[in-house]
């Protein structure tokens, strides 16, 4: 009788266990897609992200006082290529590492409607923001989705899609160790 309360007790213990693992293993890789957006990291330098995306088609220029539209400071964006606007090129002299902020186009496009924006810290060159600007009319939304959540999902359906992580993490914070 004692054996079999034993066996029970370090089956039920094992299963608890394995629960825990499991739901900290998914739990870490929530938070590890959080740490980074189609396939940049927050730790990346302009050397990584130049690796994983490849080179910029355009890169954002430092703030200027434009007169137009009741003042305020606008980013010049500059092509990277000099084939394809020379009156938009970066200015002479200067290389893509100069620039703090890079555009890539999403799905094969090449105007930049849909666009991955990647800006760096100046005195670090590490990546500080990653996003996605989706400047369509079309209510299919076109940015890749951000750890496993979509533009334009409800609330039901993202509570729906990390219940379980949700509930591991509540579990944790709820138990008395």
């Amino acid at each position: 009788m004692r054996s079999y309360r034993k066996a029970v007790a370090l089956a039920g213990g094992l299963v608890i266990v394995g629960v825990l693992v499991i739901g900290f293993h998914n739990a870490q890789k929530f938070m590890v897609g959080l740490e980074g957006y189609s396939n940049v990291h927050l730790t990346d330098t302009k050397a990584d992200v130049l690796y994983r995306l490849g080179y910029p088609p355009w890169v954002v220029g430092e703030a200027e006082k434009v007169a137009e539209f009741g003042g305020g400071y606008s980013h010049r964006v500059y092509y990277t290529d000099n084939q394809t606007d020379p009156k938009n090129v970066m200015p002479a002299g200067k290389r893509i590492q100069d620039f703090d902020e890079w555009s890539y186009p999403i799905g094969g496009q090449s105007h930049g409607i849909i666009s991955i924006n990647v800006t760096f810290d100046h005195a670090t060159n590490k990546v500080t923001r990653i996003s996605c600007v989706d400047a369509t009319d079309n209510t299919l939304h076109q940015c890749p989705p951000l750890a496993g959540i979509n533009e334009g999902d409800t609330e039901e359906a993202v509570l729906q899609r990390f219940s379980g992580i949700l509930s591991f993490l509540t579990g944790l914070a709820n138990a008395r160790i």
